[in-house]
């Protein structure tokens, strides 16, 4: 979205990465995780929706901090720096959801 619509990299990346979260919702449910702590209840979706945002505020820090610390010329294969940045704070983040959803609601609940 950046590159191409040349939409503000920090509101590009938050656009991509709240339609990833709604599409990791619902593969996330259906078929990564067996077990649900919180299945059914309204507060699994809005823990998840919590969970990403914080992701969001997390990529949007990395990215401002990588963006500074990376040269300004252009970097391997001519892509912009932007691109490097966002790969390295994607995989930063990404690491972070799956142990967050992971420990936080997708875990056997101690009472069952």
């Amino acid at each position: 979205m950046h590159y191409w619509l040349g939409i503000n990299v920090y509101v590009a990346t938050t656009v991509a990465f709240l339609t990833g979260l709604a599409i990791t919702y619902f593969f996330s449910i259906t078929w990564i995780f067996q077990q649900r702590r919180m299945a059914g209840s309204v507060a699994e979706p809005f823990i998840y929706l919590c969970i990403g945002l914080v992701g969001v505020l997390i990529m949007n820090g990395l990215m401002w901090v990588f963006i500074r610390i990376m040269p300004q010329s252009e970097t391997l294969m001519l892509m912009p720096r932007n691109f490097f940045c966002n790969m390295a704070a994607t995989v930063l983040v990404t690491l972070y959801n799956f142990v967050a959803k992971r420990f936080i609601l997708f875990n056997k609940s101690d009472s069952n």
